[in-house]
């Protein structure tokens, strides 16, 4: 009976170890489960805001080209304007005639641009 006792506490000690490796493995998995829906949760939240920040870098070039493109006409329009100054200067009056309608319209058509400009991105 003697040897059956000590051979019953042995398995009795073999499976309270494996209990013990089972409880740990089970902590461990708990573990690991919330790791991973923890990086889940924070690749959900990292892929809005890069969605955010594509978004506003459309944004962000589709104004930068508009501003270019008030900047052009305004680039126009001045000059025109030096244009039409140094033909007043040297009293070439009937270039200056010529050119000053069309001077008009560029400087009016950059007005318009930037006015649109603002209106759009403040």
């Amino acid at each position: 009976m003697g040897a059956r006792t000590a051979a019953l506490d042995r398995r009795t000690r073999q499976a309270n170890a494996l209990v013990e490796v089972a409880r740990r493995a089970r902590s461990q998995l708990r573990r690991s489960e919330n790791d991973v829906a923890n990086l889940e949760a924070r690749q959900r939240q990292l892929a809005n805001e890069k969605a955010q920040v594509e978004d506003e870098r459309s944004r962000l070039r589709e104004q930068a080209s508009a501003l270019e493109d008030v900047a052009a006409e305004y680039v126009t329009c001045n000059s025109g304007l030096v244009d039409l100054v140094n033909a007043t200067a040297s009293q070439a009056w009937s270039y200056a005639a010529s050119i000053v309608v069309s001077v008009a319209a560029d400087c009016r058509d950059a007005r318009a641009s930037l006015s649109a400009y603002l209106a759009t991105y403040g």
